[in-house]
């Protein structure tokens, strides 16, 4: 029997439906049929926080309050020629003549009076070059007859080097091989060195020529194989064999449902069916414990890909009928 079930598609289009069919609640408010249109929000935006109607409340000319009606407002405003009657320059009155005055304005330092007691040197050049307090302590600095930092001389290991426009190349060891080997150390050694410094050849008379025996090469392929696994064929649980070196790598298929104990690498109390697969394998130093490779994993409780059957657009719209 087919299974709907909602997919991606499907859920996108559910989505849909609900933003067309409703709005989203907000906690508080409810529908009311006072409809805020665009123009009176466009209106709203154009009106100033806190302001108020535009009405006149108060009109004052020359600390006299004009009478407000309405919008409107009486003002009496003085009428006359607008003649300049007195100019003072530094309290000093000057004379007005058919409406002007002619002020004298000092246009050099020489018709001023020297209240500051200005100094004046005729043989001072003015420069933009200033002796500022900064050069002025650098100079305190430097010592009477010094010279420029420079270097004259340079000396490797009592060699003078050539100074080219103030550089110096200096040639530094990088690799041993580039210096001389004063202490007369070993710079290799080889088997004669080894035959020199004892006094004789070395001679291993068990193996003189360096072959493994049977017995070595037996031991390195038990190693070996014993990283192996085994499949040692179908087994109860009760018929586990013991936990030693010899059965290293050795594949049990278990043929009866079993519970982990505390030789289990999984530790004790997992439960595990029947057909699963059980190998020795070597913890640490001589601890071997038994572990679980697989088993049998029942599906029959799950929904097969082709019993699914997505929900239709159609089959959403109706839950909207």
């Amino acid at each position: 029997m087919a299974k709907k079930y909602l997919d991606l598609d499907g859920l996108s289009h559910f989505k849909s439906k609900l933003d067309t069919e409703y709005v989203e609640q907000v906690s508080g408010k409810s529908l009311s049929s006072n409809d805020y249109t665009d123009t009176e929000k466009t209106k709203l935006a154009g009106i100033d926080s806190g302001a108020e109607v535009n009405v006149i409340e108060s009109i004052t000319v020359n600390g006299i309050t004009a009478t407000v009606s309405g919008k409107s407002a009486s003002v009496t405003i003085p009428t006359g020629d607008g003649a300049i009657s007195q100019i003072s320059v530094n309290g000093v009155a000057q004379t007005v003549t058919q409406g002007a005055v002619d002020i004298s304005v000092p246009t050099q330092v020489s018709d001023l009076t020297d209240g500051a007691n200005v100094v004046k040197d005729a043989n001072y050049v003015h420069t933009d070059v200033n002796f500022t307090s900064a050069k002025d302590t650098k100079l305190s600095g430097i010592a009477t007859g010094a010279q420029v930092n420079k270097i004259e001389t340079i000396k490797v290991n009592g060699t003078t080097q050539t100074i080219t426009s103030k550089a110096v190349d200096i040639s530094v060891p990088t690799n041993t091989n580039q210096l001389t080997n004063g202490a007369g150390f070993i710079t290799g050694i080889s088997s004669s060195d080894v035959t020199s410094a004892l006094g004789y050849t070395p001679y291993n008379s068990s193996n003189p020529s360096g072959y493994q025996t049977a017995s070595q090469v037996e031991t390195a392929i038990n190693n070996k194989i014993g990283s192996t696994y085994k499949a040692k064929g179908s087994i109860p649980f009760s018929s586990l064999p013991a936990l030693t070196s010899a059965n290293e790598g050795n594949v049990y298929n278990i043929t009866n449902a079993f519970t982990t104990t505390a030789d289990f690498v999984e530790g004790s109390g997992k439960d595990y069916p029947a057909g699963t697969n059980v190998v020795i394998v070597n913890t640490s130093g001589s601890t071997y414990k038994y572990d679980i490779l697989s088993g049998l994993v029942d599906l029959s409780g799950y929904v097969l890909d082709s019993d699914l059957v997505a929900i239709t657009n159609a089959e959403i719209n109706a839950l909207f009928s």
